[in-house]
Parts: structure tokens; sequence; C-alpha cells
């Protein structure tokens, strides 16, 4: 009763509704973001299922194979839209700013398909393959 309470308290329903299923090709370009190589090397910092994090700087990210299940969608995208919004002390950079990416030659550096496509690669959780890692 006390989670179903503060949930609504919140203004979300008692129940998260299901999301719609993984688009594997919406993930295949997630995968192709989190990379080093065209990426944006997310495995620097975060652990990737057994892939563990090549150059931790101040903090470690949580394993992005374990964060899918947990994110409500709507928490996931503002934070990947501005994290220091969400936490002013987390270590995570900004990577999206007024609805772009530095990256523009995937879905043509728009912020939105970019968020969606990464967070379809971590909703697969423990099925998703790690992006390949240079000179391995």
């Amino acid at each position: 009763g006390l989670a179903k309470g503060l949930a609504m308290l919140n203004g979300y329903p008692p129940v998260t509704p299901r999301e719609a299923p993984v688009d594997l090709e919406k993930g295949a370009i997630g995968r192709k973001l989190v990379s080093a190589n065209g990426g944006f090397f997310c495995f620097s910092c975060h652990a990737i299922g057994s892939l563990k994090p090549a150059q931790v700087f101040d903090a470690q990210g949580i394993n992005l194979a374990k964060v899918g299940i947990r994110l409500l969608p709507d928490y996931y995208r503002r934070w990947m839209r501005n994290p220091l919004r969400i936490d002013p002390q987390t270590k995570m950079p900004a990577y999206f700013n007024q609805g772009q990416s530095a990256l523009f030659d995937i879905l043509d550096g728009d912020a939105v398909q970019q968020i969606e496509a990464l967070h379809h690669y971590i909703r697969l959780g423990d099925e998703m393959v790690p992006p390949e890692v240079p000179g391995q």
C-alpha cells in the first residue's frame, strides 16, 4: 500500500505500464552509441554486462545491463538530456545540448532519437551484446 500511495502521490500509476517490445534495430544503434569507436565511449566509466569499465576517472557508473529494468522511461529521458540537472553531484557528462549530440553521423545527431536508441539497448539487460573493444 505504501509503494502504491507514494507512486500516486508523485503522479505515477500504482503499476508501471508495460513498454513496447525492444526494437532490436534501435538497440543495435544504441550499441554503436555506447562504443569507443564512433560512440560516446560509455564503457569508459560503465560496465556493460561482463565488459568492465575501461578507464574510470572520478566515479564508476552503474552496469548498463542492470539499469533498463529499473528506470522509468520518463526519468531515463530526463536524466540523459541533462544528468547534472537531476543530480548536481553526478560525474556523468551531458552529451546532448539543445536537442543535438556531437555524433552527427548517427541518426543525424538527433538527441531524442539517440536517447531512444540507447534506451532500447539498455532494456536488453543481460541479453546486451557489449560493444566491440578496440584492439581486441
